[in-house]
């Protein structure tokens, strides 16, 4: 056993913190060497009783159940689960201390395959318990293709251990993909969610994420328009309570012609809560009539939050539209005022804020139980401040009042493109 841990502490060592220059000064750190030795006890819940009274809690049923000691395929009959060996596919071990870690342990691989001309779903459930879930996903949509896959990430209770999950997705031609990635983990665990996407010509992907569990949480997410004509959208929702901290790195690459990549991260922090949001859109010398466009959004909703944007722009190519900006802010004192002297109580008034504020973002999701999950994450959060509080999947409507705008709406709203 001594001879493991002094493995993974060799090839942690060896990796950066942060590898790319623009934000080496600006990451959150999560001690991974902690979590190499072997220091778990026995969980508390057997992990089918939890995913169960999890299962029954929301109101939701998933296809493929995934922890460190039990796993299950359910109704997907495009998805297997085997041991996690030697596999790096998208990730090379020396990008920094997460994908070291994640090479370095023991874990699971869980694949999906979609075959060509058919549509599929598939909802995931991952949950680490006492001991680390350290999970690789790789999904492949084969050609004229579509899948609609939801990857709920939680913990047990009181697990102040390490949930790990590397994506790696592919797009090939005139596919159709939206992921929707879920991190609620609880406030003793420490979260990893990283995800690589390669989307062929004519594929179209559409990636949500709600980040808000958590002690630590760091989401790196990179996507990459390859062939001509892809079309790419990103929406991050990030919402922290507590002295929680996310640390959300987002590239989004436009590598051929005619190709669209979009990004909006949005964050709402209460407490003393912290997020840094570091998005970077690249346009490579062969994307000629691209478009790429990067929005950073953020609300204190205490005094004692703090919101960091970096957002950034390189550009090799002067015939394509792209632009970013960033703006953070306090919550509105006297919409606050207006709400409260409506009869709603302070806390209250805050909920129907963020709510707005979040709202145009998750009407975007076509998985209704992605939806609904999103929208319960948020609304138990923001009425309890608790972290990991097993959401009620019951939709209310609001999320609904707006209609989903096209990625030129975007671009429109800068001043260049009006």
């Amino acid at each position: 056993m001594q001879e493991k841990v002094d493995y993974v502490k060799t090839i942690l060592e060896e990796a950066p913190e942060e590898q790319n220059e623009l934000y080496k000064r600006r990451f959150i750190k999560i001690d991974f060497e902690n979590f190499g030795k072997d220091n778990a006890t026995q969980s508390v819940q057997d992990p089918v009783a939890f995913a169960k009274e999890l299962e029954k809690g929301a109101n939701v049923s998933f296809d493929v159940v995934m922890s460190p000691t039990h796993e299950e395929i359910r109704k997907s009959g495009i998805a297997k689960i085997e041991e996690l060996k030697e596999y790096e596919g998208m990730y090379g071990r020396s990008e920094d201390k997460a994908i070291a870690f994640s090479s370095s342990t023991p874990g699971k691989l869980l694949s999906i395959e979609v075959p060509q001309g058919t549509n599929q779903n598939c909802n995931i459930l991952a949950f680490s318990t006492n001991e680390i879930l350290n999970a690789r996903v790789k999904i492949n949509v084969r050609r004229d293709s579509s899948l609609n896959v939801l990857i709920y990430s939680t913990s047990m209770q009181d697990s102040a251990t390490l949930n790990s999950i590397l994506n790696e997705i592919y797009l090939e031609p005139y596919s159709s993909v939206e992921v929707n990635l879920i991190n609620n983990q609880c406030g003793m665990c420490s979260a990893v969610s990283y995800s690589k996407i390669e989307c062929a010509a004519n594929s179209s992907l559409k990636f949500n994420a709600i980040h808000s569990g958590g002690k630590v949480l760091r989401a790196k997410t990179e996507i990459n328009a390859s062939g001509n004509a892809a079309r790419c959208n990103s929406n991050e929702l990030i919402l922290g309570s507590g002295s929680q901290k996310f640390d959300i790195t987002t590239k989004i690459i436009n590598n051929a012609e005619h190709t669209e990549t979009f990004l909006t991260s949005k964050a709402a922090l209460m407490d003393e809560s912290l997020c840094i949001l570091k998005g970077f859109a690249e346009i490579g010398e062969h994307a000629e009539n691209s478009k790429s466009y990067v929005s950073e959004r953020g609300i204190l909703l205490d005094k004692t939050a703090r919101i960091e944007t970096i957002p950034g722009m390189g550009i090799s190519n002067n015939n394509v539209k792209a632009t970013h900006s960033s703006a953070t802010m306090p919550i509105d004192s006297e919409l606050l005022f207006y709400l409260t002297s409506r009869g709603l109580s302070n806390e209250d008034a805050k909920t129907l804020v963020v709510s707005g504020f979040f709202g145009s973002t998750i009407s975007q999701i076509e998985n209704t139980m992605a939806m609904q999950l999103g929208e319960g994450v948020i609304r138990e959060k923001m009425l309890t401040k608790d972290v990991a509080t097993t959401p009620k999947a019951t939709l209310h409507g609001i999320w609904n009042a707006n209609a989903m705008r096209s990625a030129d709406d975007a671009l429109l709203e800068h001043y260049k493109y009006r």
